[in-house]
């Protein structure tokens, strides 16, 4: 159950939860590039115990595999192992983190200097998850304390990548009475980096998010929508990460882009002038001589036309 995979030194390594024994303990097995499964009978990763290892991810270093995975018997906690690229160790197990409750979903991502790893936690008190994140060091030593990301989503979807100079934290959560995909940014100190914002922005459930990093700084974003009383894969590719925050490019075309901003959109050419709409359609304001102050906007996704014919996606962060 619960399966990851991540690619490196030549070969994909898959890591779940396997119930073999009677309880369940974290297992992985490397796959060619041709499709060729070389341990088909996995290699025991955790602990040869009776505690239950659930959820476990995997994230490639360059060097070898960090596999997390949690444990669901007290005392509650996160831990990890490195696999090398052949397969054998390169670590004892360890652990990442102790928590409060019981965990719902791990996920984990490597900056190239740190890893932020994530994880749902249940509060028997509100009956609610919090997304809940640790930095850890190239290593495996954890770095700091354990942080909230979110609190009160309600439910456990969960994931996180690299987003070229953040890491960014992707999860559903309940937006009045409907689930939503929604983000935050987290530096490589474990530090918010502005607010929560809406990714699926709709009117249906979402839930079972994930989330690549493609070309041009690119994500693609995918998601289990309830539409029409079945569940489909939905997903957007239209959330740019690593811009200048507080000056997004001038198009010359009506192609829609999306633009991290914080208090200011600015345009590079300042003769340009326009309008700032919110997701319904509704006109918040004008702007004249390339320039709109943000910072009294709720953090959100709005749209700008200028009067050149550009458009454009915003995502106010904070």
């Amino acid at each position: 159950m619960s399966p990851d995979i991540a690619f490196g030194g030549g070969y994909y390594f898959a890591v779940w939860s396997d119930g073999r024994a009677g309880y369940y303990q974290i297992y992985g097995a490397r796959i060619t590039t041709s499709g060729t499964v070389l341990e088909p009978n996995g290699i025991l990763i955790g602990p040869s115990s009776s505690a239950y290892y659930y959820y476990p991810s995997v994230v490639f270093n360059s060097n070898n595999f960090l596999v997390i995975w949690s444990v669901n018997t007290t005392p509650y906690r996160i831990m990890g192992r490195f696999v090398n690229p052949n397969g054998s160790f390169a670590s004892d197990t360890l652990t990442l983190t102790n928590v409060s409750n019981y965990v719902y979903r791990t996920h984990l991502a490597f900056s190239g200097s740190n890893y932020l790893v994530c994880w749902a936690e249940y509060s028997s008190a509100t009956y609610t998850y919090s997304i809940k994140g640790q930095i850890v060091s190239n290593a495996g030593v954890p770095v700091g304390s354990p942080f909230t990301i979110a609190d009160s989503t309600q439910y456990t979807a969960l994931s996180v990548r690299w987003a070229v100079n953040n890491y960014l934290v992707t999860f559903s959560r309940r937006v009045g009475s409907i689930y939503q995909i929604c983000g935050r940014f987290i530096n490589t100190s474990g530090q918010p980096v502005g607010g929560i914002f809406n990714i699926s922005n709709n009117s249906y459930n979402c839930y079972y998010n994930d989330l690549y990093l493609g070309s041009g700084n690119r994500f693609l974003n995918v998601w289990s929508e309830y539409r029409t009383n079945n569940y489909d894969i939905y997903g957007n590719l239209d959330l740019v990460i690593g811009v200048e925050e507080n000056k997004p490019d001038e198009r010359t075309n009506s192609t829609l882009r999306s633009t991290i901003i914080t208090k200011t959109i600015e345009f590079s050419n300042s003769e340009i002038n326009g309008e700032i709409y919110d997701v319904s359609g509704k006109l918040i304001g004008n702007f004249e001589n390339g320039r709109y102050d943000c910072s009294k906007l709720n953090a959100g996704i709005y749209f700008v036309r200028t009067d050149k014919g550009e458009r454009f996606k915003i995502v106010k962060i904070k």
